[in-house]
């Protein structure tokens, strides 16, 4: 349904082609900071201890055979 009232011609200026936005120029990327020369690049860390060499035992329940939280025993 057409709106009541004197229809709106575009006038001159809606001919005119629309300025194109100024394309944002790149940001150039910022340098990365020099890091100190205790601390290593981001290589993979050689472990402390080899693999075959057993550390401390990790604290939980032993050998209760129905996996028992730590420091519970299984009643005969």
């Amino acid at each position: 349904m057409p709106k009541s009232g004197p229809r709106l011609e575009p006038g001159p200026e809606a001919k005119l082609e629309p300025e194109p936005e100024p394309e944002p120029e790149p940001e150039p990327e910022p340098e990365p900071e020099p890091k100190p020369e205790h601390e290593p690049e981001l290589e993979p860390k050689p472990r402390a201890k080899p693999e075959h060499e057993p550390g401390p035992e990790p604290k939980r329940a032993r050998g209760t055979g129905n996996g028992a939280a730590p420091g519970r025993q299984v009643q005969p």
